[in-house]
């Protein structure tokens, strides 16, 4: 069986040195409940200390879910990443489906981020076809449904219609 390098060194370590790589890990960057364990017990700790470092995190209210994903609910909206993607991301990153949902529920309505997203396309010029099915593929690959895609590309080519 192959052992990672952390593995000889965090089995004799005492409790408190799971507590530490857990919150060096969290100085880096916000973490999941489960992706954390998971990068504690890849660190080589054991799986009840690494568990217990998660138990201690979230009874001192330096780890949760809920916020969690929030911020990347959040995060991947100002990158135009649809409801679909930011799902599955989400889930990747071990987060409940309940809690996924729960944070969708504070994103912008995708009609909105689409609407955005072509506004900022357009500053360039006005969508020919090459561009709109440029965009129409890209906020397919982002996480939208091609109906609300449809839906963004008709309200644009109506604002184009309006404008001199």
């Amino acid at each position: 069986m192959c052992e990672s390098p952390h593995s000889k060194r965090a089995a004799g370590l005492p409790d408190a040195s799971a507590r530490e790589a857990a919150l060096r890990l969290l100085g880096r960057r916000a973490y999941g409940t489960r992706e954390l364990l998971g990068k504690l017990v890849e660190r080589g700790f054991s799986e009840k200390r690494a568990r217990e470092a998660v138990e201690w995190l979230l009874s001192l209210g330096y780890l949760d879910d809920g916020r969690y994903a929030e911020a990347l609910v959040q995060s991947y909206t100002v990158r135009s990443c649809g409801p679909h993607r930011i799902r599955r991301e989400l889930r990747r990153r071990g987060v409940d489906t309940e809690t996924v949902e729960a944070a969708l529920v504070q994103a912008p309505p995708p009609e909105e981020v689409i609407d955005t997203f072509l506004a900022r396309l357009s500053l360039d010029g006005p969508l020919d076809d090459n561009r709109r099915r440029w965009a129409a593929d890209t906020l397919y690959r982002k996480g939208f449904d091609w109906d609300d895609i449809h839906a963004g590309l008709m309200r644009a080519a109506d604002e184009e219609e309006r404008l001199p």
